[in-house]
């Protein structure tokens, strides 16, 4: 990022004002979620259609 911002606005900043500047931009860094390989993607859509509604916390539920 802080290439791009030297080449579209002149000025150079350290890695650390990048992190500074976009996270006061309400950026984080984002990190890829983690799957398994063999993952059944209609397997998985029916599950949350069928048990997870069941297993989720209504509000105003204590957990166990």
């Amino acid at each position: 990022m802080g290439a791009v911002i030297e080449r579209m606005h002149g000025v150079r900043f350290g890695q650390t004002q990048v992190w500074r500047i976009l996270g006061a931009l309400g950026f984080s860094p984002q990190k890829p979620e983690k799957r398994a390989i063999e993952r059944d993607a209609d397997a998985v859509r029916a599950w949350k259609r069928s048990s997870w509604p069941s297993l989720k916390k209504k509000p105003g539920e204590k957990a166990a």
